[in-house]
């Protein structure tokens, strides 16, 4: 407690809820980017910080979607692109962000995304599955 206070004495609080509303925002900002793509579906209303996310293209059948994005996500930690984590909603694998850095840009998440995309799209067509 004395760590968080002290932080809040010496920052202010102003600093700290810029830096949250500045999160929320960059939340709602990938959100819009999830529902622009067709490959890729939300599972979650975006609450503040957190968006859950899979890929989900026509030709994964519905039983292989939370093994796909596992290994969607390996790979993605692997190649360095960035470090989401993972939960499941509603007995389905999800891709959760929690944005929590001040360091976060709006670039991170476009390249989250075509990171997912790129991953996504890469690993049908080892599969033999037709890409749209």
């Amino acid at each position: 407690a004395l760590r968080a206070w002290m932080a809040l004495k010496t920052e202010g609080v102003q600093r700290y809820r810029k830096q949250i509303e500045q999160n929320i925002r960059q939340a709602a900002y990938l959100d819009d980017l999830v529902r622009r793509q067709p490959d890729l579906e939300l599972l979650a209303p975006t609450a503040l910080n957190i968006v859950n996310f899979r890929f989900r293209h026509a030709s994964i059948p519905p039983s292989e979607l939370d093994d796909f994005n596992a290994e969607l996500l390996m790979r993605l930690h692997e190649q360095g692109v960035a470090a989401p984590s993972s939960t499941m909603l509603n007995d389905s694998f999800s891709i959760r962000v929690a944005i929590c850095n001040h360091r976060s840009r709006r670039a991170d998440f476009d390249a989250l995304i075509a990171g997912v995309l790129s991953i996504g799209r890469d690993m049908l067509g080892e599969n033999g599955q037709q890409r749209r």
